[in-house]
């Protein structure tokens, strides 16, 4: 039998080996476990040295241990994929780049440990140019995984590694006074610790308004799903995110959101299912199920959701397509015609329960994925919320 002490600590967590996607992992002993990646998991130890890290239903990871090594198989309850993931003890820091490409998208912050030196909000330019909200233009180099930036008319130098997946190091005044700090990306787009809506100085591209084209066949679409007693799409999401949807005017898709900074309080899905996403091209798709009772609900014990009901014209949107079964399986057939959603099993979808042993568990899980955004005129009971 194991003891919860052997699991509590570090390991290099081997998420998705096949596509050598790999993080550390904290297991901590609150029965919480979380990844420099961002992401938070639960924990419990089975018997025979076997643990369960699971993450809200997305995706359950069972494992048994075997000295400073633990390996088993990973599987995913609403695509019904299943592979082999592996950790090993950490013990010495772990270094990886630092990508100049990754340096470049997006704010970063200097978090200065030292009561003295205020954070410092951050752009990187391709050129080496370095922008800093408190001290203007600065420079920047990489060499040897180490990053170095000398800002304040150099008065201050900082030097940094990735290590364990945090850019950390020191910085030194001309005085000769040192102290560490992290440098971290301005927004973490996935990761529960969001609590508060975003600031309503957001940015000001979001959509206020409808600009979505038709599809030439969206009169048809339209009758087909009338005619078969779809009425409505649904979208689960926390009672924590409303007031970011009312402020922001629309669903986003997650891309849309990370690519602009915005932070959702209780956002859904972690690195893995992201990952698949990106492998699919759908990264930049808002998802809604047919069903009122999608088997996502009652594995979110963790947040009060909610039930968004969606008009069925965005089926009608240029960019809208569908899915016979859960996108993030491999096995899923999608594409924007009248054909593609004729794939889509309507008697499936319309089934009030499907449990997991149900022949129709994956047909019931079929998608529409709406192209970057859902206009709040769209969203028929938003102001119920």
């Amino acid at each position: 039998m194991a003891y919860k002490g052997n699991f509590i600590g570090k390991w290099v967590f081997n998420y998705w080996p096949a596509r050598n996607k790999s993080s550390v992992l904290t297991i901590m002993e609150d029965g919480t476990a979380s990844t420099t990646n961002g992401t938070w998991y639960q924990w419990e130890i089975n018997n025979y040295n076997q643990i369960s890290i699971f993450n809200d239903g997305y995706v359950l990871y069972k494992g048994v241990l075997n000295g400073d090594h633990i390996s088993g198989i990973a599987s995913s309850e609403f695509s019904g994929n299943q592979w082999e993931w592996n950790a090993f003890r950490h013990i010495l820091p772990i270094i990886t780049p630092i990508l100049g490409d990754d340096l470049s998208k997006g704010w970063w912050t200097l978090r200065n440990e030292n009561d003295e030196v205020d954070d410092n909000i951050v752009e990187f330019h391709n050129n080496g140019e370095f922008v800093s909200k408190n001290y203007s233009i600065g420079t920047w180099t990489l060499s040897k995984e180490v990053l170095t930036i000398y800002t304040a008319n150099c008065f201050l130098k900082y030097e940094a590694r990735c290590e364990d997946g945090v850019i950390r190091g020191k910085c030194r005044n001309q005085l000769g006074i040192e102290w560490p700090f992290r440098l971290e990306h301005t927004y973490v787009p996935i990761t529960p610790k969001y609590k508060t809506a975003p600031s309503q100085h957001i940015s000001i591209d979001v959509f206020h308004g409808d600009n979505h084209e038709k599809k030439q066949e969206s009169k048809i679409i339209l009758n087909y799903l009338e005619e078969n007693g779809i009425h409505y799409f649904y979208h689960f999401t926390s009672s924590l995110n409303i007031p970011s949807i009312k402020s922001l005017k629309g669903l986003y898709s997650w891309k849309y959101l990370v690519e602009r900074g915005i932070a959702i309080p209780d956002a859904g899905g972690d690195e893995w299912s992201r990952e698949l996403d990106l492998k699919e091209g759908l990264e930049d798709y808002v998802r809604l199920s047919f069903c009122e009772n999608h088997p996502m609900a009652y594995r979110k014990k963790s947040s009060n959701l909610v039930l968004l009901k969606i008009d069925i014209e965005v089926a009608s949107f240029m960019g809208t397509l569908f899915s016979d079964i859960n996108a993030a399986s491999p096995q899923h057939k999608h594409g924007g015609s009248f054909k593609d959603l004729k794939r889509v099993d309507i008697g499936a979808v319309k089934k009030k329960y499907v449990s997991k042993d149900d022949q129709d568990f994956r047909k019931h899980q079929a998608e529409v994925m709406v192209k970057s955004y859902v206009p709040q005129n769209y969203i028929i009971n938003l102001n119920q919320f």
